[in-house]
């Protein structure tokens, strides 16, 4: 999800367009409020060759950028919240998702997203700012993630995805954010130079 689309009101994804990209987990339950568990994850990975080759029959979607997310990356998101306790769905959150570029965040989206407003609080600490707009169509499908990046937020959230989200401490993360709404740091190599040096302190 490295090319990101202009947004506008209306070319946010419709629920006519998530209804047709949900997918119906193979586990047969309802998702709501399970914890992890190695079987679930076995299932989710069972799940992700099938669900991507029922979204490349969708010719709507080549409008946005999209991803569906990978076996490696699941993994991983379920180890580090199995750390912290979190439930299964809370893991499996983006299985699918939309990453949108916005020239300003909305103060209204439509009823059927359930919107996460990460401009302040959960991801202050990395720097992360953004909404995320989520879709479920019930709790036997899995959620369909929409991330909105506004303009002022859309270099750092793209280089950190790049360079350091995954990577380095939150506490890096958070420095070069400071310098980066300061203005110090304006492009690319900017912004690694300093992720190496608060990164090596």
């Amino acid at each position: 999800m490295d090319n990101m689309n202009l947004f506008k009101n209306n070319e946010i994804p419709s629920e006519e367009l998530l209804k047709k990209l949900s997918f119906r987990s193979s586990y047969g339950k309802s998702l709501n409020k399970l914890s992890l568990s190695e079987d679930l994850l076995k299932i989710v990975i069972d799940d992700l060759p099938v669900y991507h080759s029922k979204i490349l029959l969708c010719d709507e979607i080549t409008f946005y950028t999209s991803r569906i997310k990978s076996k490696d990356s699941c993994i991983k998101k379920y180890y580090k919240g199995l750390n912290k306790s979190l439930r299964f769905n809370s893991t499996s959150n983006d299985l699918f998702g939309f990453r949108l570029k916005v020239d300003e965040y909305s103060q209204d989206y439509p009823d059927y997203y359930r919107i996460v407003d990460l401009r302040n609080g959960k991801r202050e600490n990395d720097g992360y700012r953004a909404i995320h707009l989520y879709y479920q169509l019930d709790n036997f499908h899995y959620q369909i993630e929409v991330q909105l990046w506004g303009s002022d937020d859309y270099n750092f959230n793209h280089w950190s995805h790049l360079y350091g989200y995954k990577y380095q401490s939150s506490e890096v993360l958070r420095q070069v954010r400071i310098e980066y709404d300061q203005g110090y740091i304006r492009n690319e190599s900017e912004f690694i130079e300093r992720m190496n040096y608060y990164g090596t302190r």
